[in-house]
């Protein structure tokens, strides 16, 4: 099936270092649904990082001589991320979200690199700078989840610890280059994931809305077209549906010499003048709980208890007939139109059901209707 095409789809503004709806209530909506994600990223995200510094820490202790102030800063980080971990399920709005995480990023990025990296052995950060580099940009592109803004400045201090790392290390003037030129496309390539993934889910969210509008708006068309307790039932099960009521009565109303009258009009005139005169039966119908079924030329068809009983239909049913005369009488007050309605009523059983598959319709069958329509 081919994905619809929101509205909104066009109105996003792919800027590169920043998407957003242009519509700002659209945009408010996609933060609204963005912070549930969020939330369940960013928790496995912080789950992920006390992982990785229990696991070098372990493995710094066992390899090496950690000193007291490296294991602080160790057992700081710790902390930190389990503050990140318990923060962000009582996040209530997005902004707050990405600022409380880029606020800890801010610290945890400089201290992971200049106060634990840096001041390994200069043995171990010769071999594993540059892959560090690239595990923090891909953490911070990839696992995090974070506006693109805030990236931008958080891979910017990745790129300066990288080349910090380089300095220490002591690479020559050709190295340091070369290492630029590495950890500049993996930044580059981490940043077009990250935006991608970025325009991806908006695009994505922006169709889901579309598909959600559109099923709506054929739910109301369906409604419109049959009764809501029919309508239910088709969309739920769309297979046959025919049922037998009791006690149900019936009103045909007839424009009497409906057809010598508009054979003097023109076709505009005559649909504006049936249009207006069923707009009030209409109206009439809703007012009574009366359930409309069809109109045939010139011709009004309605029923009461159907296809929900009711205990009054035979009142209500006649005191439509006669607001339905009113009706009439005011428009041909009004332009002039002598016109006449003809009505007749009848009640007992009828079969109801929905047939067709192609412009389908509620209809009404049995003794009963016939009897009212010659009425």
């Amino acid at each position: 099936m081919a994905i619809l095409k929101s509205s909104t789809v066009a109105a996003l503004d792919k800027g590169l270092l920043r998407l957003q709806f242009a519509d700002d209530a659209m945009e408010a909506e996609w933060m609204a649904h963005r912070l549930t994600p969020f939330r369940k990223t960013n928790r496995i995200s912080a789950i992920f990082f006390l992982v990785m510094i229990f696991t070098f820490t372990g493995v710094d202790v066992v390899a090496i001589q950690v000193e007291f102030w490296d294991l602080f800063i160790r057992a700081s980080l710790l902390a930190s991320g389990f503050f990140m971990l318990g923060s962000i399920k009582r996040i209530k709005t997005l902004p707050a979200g990405d600022w409380l995480l880029f606020a800890s990023l801010l610290v945890i990025f400089p201290v992971c690199s200049f106060g634990l990296f840096l001041k390994l052995p200069l043995e171990i950060v010769e071999e594993y700078w540059m892959v560090t580099t690239a595990l923090g940009m891909i953490i911070l592109f990839v696992v995090i989840d974070i506006a693109l803004p805030f990236r931008l400045v958080l891979s910017v201090i990745s790129f300066v610890s990288g080349m910090a790392m380089g300095l220490v290390v002591g690479l020559s003037d050709f190295d340091m280059i070369v290492s630029m030129l590495h950890i500049g496309f993996v930044f580059c390539g981490s940043w077009m994931a990250a935006w991608q993934v970025e325009a991806s889910r908006r695009l994505a969210f922006a169709n889901q809305l579309q598909i959600v509008e559109e099923k709506d708006r054929t739910e109301s068309l369906l409604r419109n077209i049959l009764p809501n307790p029919i309508a239910d039932q088709l969309l739920d099960d769309p297979g046959t549906i025919a049922e037998k009521h009791d006690d149900v009565t019936v009103i045909f109303a007839d424009i009497v010499g409906f057809t010598p009258f508009s054979a003097g009009l023109d076709a505009e005139r005559v649909v504006e003048f049936l249009d207006r005169v069923f707009s009030e039966f209409d109206k009439l119908c809703d007012q009574y709980g009366v359930e409309k079924i069809k109109t045939i030329g010139d011709a009004y068809m309605a029923a009461g208890s159907v296809p929900t009983e009711r205990g009054n239909h035979v009142q209500m049913v006649v005191e439509l007939g006669l607001d339905m005369l009113k009706v009439l009488e005011r428009y041909g007050g009004e332009t002039g139109d002598e016109c006449q309605l003809r009505i007749g009523i009848h009640c007992g059983p009828v079969v109801a059901g929905v047939i067709g598959r192609r412009k389908f319709i509620y209809d009404l069958w049995g003794d009963t209707v016939n009897t009212a329509s010659r009425m």
